[in-house]
């Protein structure tokens, strides 16, 4: 998510796991949903895509979905759509489509989907600043993280209530709570999402000061990411690589993270991305007094963040 020039990208990152209730659901449902969960599982799996692309394939399979009056293969897409809708710059329209979607998945008993719309919630009143209810529901999240069969899912809600502490600035909370999702993630074998909490490591080590150590993160997720052929992870890692060289005062390496950055936004048609890495280049430009850049830039970019 983006909602800063560094966690909102991190927390806009995209759960990946097959939930077990959806294949219950498959069992009972008819030929053509079950096909369509297969489609929405794919979605799913695919950590490389960028947000815009996944609201783009989630948005025609919900249509059908209505059409079609399935209620659970709706509830599947419509959680990959307000997850999504994390990364992008409308978190309104996440936060109107939560309250409709966790009632449905109580009245079809989906706790999986629950925690994951749980999860949601937890990042939008981050995103928001909206500070009440959330000791109470980072406490809520952890105890079911707990007892959780699934580690994958433990790491998703490790790694959201760590990110979560680290924007209250408990920063001994969230190392704690990150580093069991990177033990979660390694149990459930998903290179992709510990890549991901190297990433929030770094992070939080930046803030700390310890540009050294978060720089080691990040190469470590980098690598993954470059294994992955994950090019939507890896721009979100050269983005805040470009954020530890910075402070170190090398602001050549920062242009030429961010830049790498960019151009990879640029292959994925990534518009949201395209726009964060122009906002962070024309700082750089401020810095270094090249002004007329600087104002090239912020005209381009200005209709994305109004």
């Amino acid at each position: 998510m983006r909602n800063s020039l560094i966690l909102g990208i991190i927390f806009l990152i995209l759960s990946s796991f097959v939930m077990g209730d959806f294949a219950v659901a498959q069992e009972n449902s008819t030929t053509d949903e079950a096909q369509l969960f297969t489609q929405i599982e794919l979605i799913d799996n695919k950590s490389n895509e960028s947000p815009l692309e996944m609201l783009k394939k989630l948005n025609a399979i919900i249509a059908t979905c209505k059409k079609n009056n399935w209620q659970q293969a709706c509830l599947y897409a419509s959680t990959l759509k307000v997850e999504s809708l994390l990364s992008t710059t409308n978190i309104n329209e996440a936060e109107k489509l939560l309250k409709p979607l966790m009632t449905l998945a109580n009245k079809l008993n989906k706790p999986t989907i629950l925690i994951r719309l749980e999860l949601v919630d937890l990042n939008i009143k981050d995103s928001k600043g909206l500070f009440e209810g959330i000791p109470e529901l980072q406490s809520r999240l952890l105890e079911k993280a707990s007892t959780v069969a699934s580690p994958q899912l433990a790491g998703e809600i490790y790694h959201d209530v760590g990110d979560s502490l680290y924007q209250a600035l408990d920063y001994t909370g969230a190392l704690l709570s990150l580093n069991q999702a990177y033990e979660s993630y390694q149990l459930a074998n998903d290179l992709s999402a510990v890549g991901r909490v190297l990433n929030t490591l770094a992070n939080i080590n930046n803030s700390l000061g310890n540009t050294d150590v978060a720089l080691e993160y990040l190469q470590k997720s980098l690598a993954i990411s470059y294994e992955l052929n994950n090019k939507f992870g890896s721009s979100i890692v050269l983005f805040n690589m470009s954020y530890s060289y910075l402070n170190s005062d090398n602001i050549k390496e920062a242009r030429n993270h961010m830049q790498q950055a960019m151009q990879l936004s640029i292959e994925l048609n990534d518009d949201i991305g395209i726009a964060w890495a122009k906002k962070e280049l024309a700082s750089y430009d401020i810095q270094e007094k090249n002004w007329q850049n600087a104002i090239a830039l912020y005209t381009e970019i200005e209709p994305i963040f109004i």
